[in-house]
């Protein structure tokens, strides 16, 4: 009865701990140049780098840490959704080719608790969303020009996109529906590419592609702000760790020397800009999410067995 009581005792605490040390990473995509066209994954010291897929041109990527699933768009060569677990096994297609995904699919945000996931069509001019699984296609938005990115304020039912072409460079939102359709940002941008909300604190973020610029502004447009004005090269995703208070965002340098891409992170106000990886070629979309850590729990486990012999 003892031995009992001491091997449960151990093996919850060992889970426990696991659970709450579960590491959280940065996931992107990035270009040829060199390297296959992939997917990585990454802690959030740029430390543990791997390579999950490789093949076509990635655009959009998000994580749904709670289920352990990636989902990622390719662009072009092979037009599609996919999603797989966070280990990079179980690779599913949920949707492919340009008829039905749209043409140069790019950004791409989930909704968990409404079973959605959406995306932006570039140069189709679309907003799209289909349930998790590729059923149920939509094409709820179709704006003026060219889009970048696209967020999710879910707590409002408001999707956020970014129009990226030059003279006609805006930041919208809309209802899930499509409907309500409101331009947010149009003047002091150009090329906002990536965007990125924290709801909470009632701020959008955006990668500012053709001033390299780090922007954010009220949810509604106003208050608009430069955090980050040097040290950037063509940014392009960013993504949020509101946790820790920190930006990451990815820069495609686009010089003609090689390696020529970077990953950096910041403070949410802008300060203390720190390279976290280098040497990437033309990184695109970056989403932070759960890191698969089966160690831990194994070490755990390990320990907890010891104790048993000791105590026994």
């Amino acid at each position: 009865m003892k031995m009992r009581l001491t091997i449960g005792v151990v093996l919850v605490m060992a889970a426990g701990a696991a659970k709450s040390q579960a590491e959280m990473g940065i996931y992107w995509g990035q270009y040829s140049q060199g390297p296959s066209p992939a997917i990585y994954r990454a802690s959030l010291d740029g430390s543990n780098q791997k390579m999950l897929f490789d093949g076509g041109i990635p655009g959009g990527i998000d994580v749904d840490s709670d289920h352990g699933k990636l989902y990622w768009t390719t662009k072009y060569n092979i037009p599609g959704l996919f999603r797989s677990d966070i280990d990079g096994s179980n690779l599913e297609t949920i949707l492919s080719g340009e008829d039905i995904i749209g043409d140069f699919p790019s950004g791409l945000a989930l909704d968990i608790p409404g079973g959605k996931v959406w995306w932006t069509a570039v140069m189709d001019k679309q907003v799209h969303k289909a349930n998790l699984d590729g059923t149920g296609h939509e094409i709820p938005i179709t704006a003026p020009s060219r889009l970048g990115d696209v967020a999710l304020d879910l707590s409002a039912n408001k999707v956020y996109y970014t129009q990226i072409i030059t003279g006609a460079s805006a930041i919208y939102r809309a209802d899930f529906d499509g409907t309500n359709q409101e331009t947010l940002v149009s003047t002091g941008i150009a090329n906002p590419w990536g965007i990125a909300l924290d709801t909470d604190a009632g701020k959008m973020y955006w990668t500012n592609y053709g001033t390299d610029k780090i922007m954010r502004a009220n949810l509604d447009g106003t208050a608009v702000e430069d955090l980050i004005t040097s040290g950037l090269s063509g940014p392009h995703g960013i993504a949020l760790d509101l946790d820790a208070g920190k930006m990451y965002f990815t820069n495609t340098s686009m010089s003609m020397s090689l390696p020529y891409g970077y990953i950096q992170r910041a403070n949410l106000d802008g300060s203390e800009v720190q390279t976290v990886l280098a040497g990437l070629y033309y990184p695109q979309d970056i989403a932070i999410g759960l890191i698969p850590e089966p160690a831990t729990l194994s070490l755990l486990a390990l320990g907890g067995l010891a104790m048993l012999r000791r105590r026994s």
